[in-house]
């Protein structure tokens, strides 16, 4: 763990403390050890005010950065833009809970995983879908074909022709 991204909580003055950091190992290093296809297009800032309520940290921030990886339809490259405004609550874990915490006990004294948790919210903001655009048509199931550029000349399956009276259903819109 780097020393800088693992502060210890007495070292945090009262008024809180303002960081800003364009440090790009903090995303470079989990992207390379966990082989995640992502390319730092945009490097990454954050800018995030810390301040100690006894035993808990109240962290306010903002996240901005641009990775490319890969279309979830077509499989061109795509871009994501990461705009993460975030506030956030951290207490230390209880003994018996099974809830991740970045505010972690070492040698008898508290210390906030600042690395992690900026970790877990560029993660929290990369979409489930990734698409190169919102409209992506995507491959061809049949020859391979990326139907963004080109249709292709397969037969297109007409479906279950029991259901085919269903098709001719037109749903009105009254409003």
């Amino acid at each position: 763990m780097e020393q800088i991204y693992f502060i210890r909580l007495k070292d945090i003055p009262s008024k809180g403390l303002n960081l800003a950091i364009d440090d790009q190992n903090i995303w470079l290093d989990p992207i390379r050890e966990y082989g995640l296809p992502y390319k730092i297009k945009e490097d990454f800032c954050v800018e995030v005010f810390i301040q100690v309520e006894g035993d808990c940290c109240i962290l306010k921030g903002l996240l901005t950065g641009t990775i490319e990886t890969f279309c979830d339809r077509c499989l061109e490259k795509a871009e994501v833009k990461i705009e993460d405004f975030f506030r956030i609550i951290e207490r230390p874990k209880d003994k018996d809970s099974l809830d991740i915490s970045f505010i972690v006990e070492q040698n008898g004294e508290l210390y906030l995983d600042l690395k992690g948790l900026l970790w877990e919210r560029f993660l929290l903001n990369i979409p489930q879908k990734i698409l190169c655009k919102e409209d992506c048509k995507g491959l061809c199931p049949k020859c391979g074909t990326n139907l963004n550029i080109s249709p292709c000349k397969c037969e297109r399956d007409v479906g279950d022709p029991r259901l085919a009276i269903f098709r001719k259903i037109k749903i009105v819109n009254k409003g």
